[in-house]
């Protein structure tokens, strides 16, 4: 029974897809829309096999699934994104259950860096079970006390959580300058930050999709991009 069930549902959502009455044909069609702007090539379909994955990052799971890839350029910079949605498990520990997401994840190459070491900036939007898997991967990582980069621990601190290893003191105070933090505690964006390597990625859980909330997206990723590459120091 529940294997007919699962058959009947399928074919009624592949069925509302056709017609483009559905959710996920009504976020392709505002992703396509957004990539059409802004001269992206827009890929619909969807893929969970690893070797195909574009964009990684600490998103990225066995059970993922990508849709609505975007490719392009735009102000000088290599654009990557995707609409992922996976469920993150973290062993059987009731303090961790299992989560489903979906998220809209835009990477930037930058230019002046190919090694930055691993930093994340999260919002309330990330999980107890994201932050497990995030701190069982990279093992070196801890909370970083605000008072450590900027002058407003208090008000930056209420809204973003920064994570890095504590050697990495000096990065963090030429990423979140004065400049920086104050901006972003004043906007309070719900994008969250992950760096490594020659890769910036801006992360958000989303509900609804938007052209608007896109091209936030996009203009964000940049001002923190052009940031990185003109303050950081190898």
């Amino acid at each position: 029974m529940n294997s007919r069930l699962h058959r009947i549902n399928y074919q009624l959502q592949s069925a509302y897809d056709r017609a483009g009455l559905s959710n996920s044909a009504n976020r392709q069609k505002t992703i396509a829309k957004f990539a059409k702007q802004f001269h992206f090539v827009h890929f619909g379909s969807s893929s969970n096999t690893s070797q195909l994955t574009v964009i990684r990052g600490m998103t990225s799971s066995i059970d993922q699934r990508d849709r609505n890839i975007c490719i392009g350029t735009h102000d000088g910079y290599d654009i990557a994104f995707v609409e992922r949605t996976a469920t993150l498990t973290f062993g059987d520990n009731p303090e961790y259950p299992s989560s489903a997401h979906r998220w809209h994840i835009m990477e930037f190459d930058l230019h002046s860096h190919s090694d930055l070491p691993f930093v994340f900036i999260g919002t309330k939007q990330q999980s107890r079970t994201f932050y497990a898997k995030l701190f069982s991967t990279h093992r070196e990582a801890r909370h970083i006390d605000p008072a450590y980069y900027t002058k407003n621990p208090v008000r930056f601190g209420r809204h973003y959580a920064v994570v890095a290893s504590p050697a990495e003191q000096t990065l963090l105070t030429q990423l979140l300058t004065d400049t920086i933090t104050d901006t972003m505690a004043k906007h309070q964006h719900p994008f969250a930050i992950e760096i490594q390597g020659d890769c910036l990625f801006i992360i958000t859980e989303v509900s609804q999709t938007s052209v608007q909330s896109l091209t936030q997206m996009l203009h964000y990723g940049l001002w923190l991009a052009k940031h990185i590459d003109r303050n950081i120091q190898s």
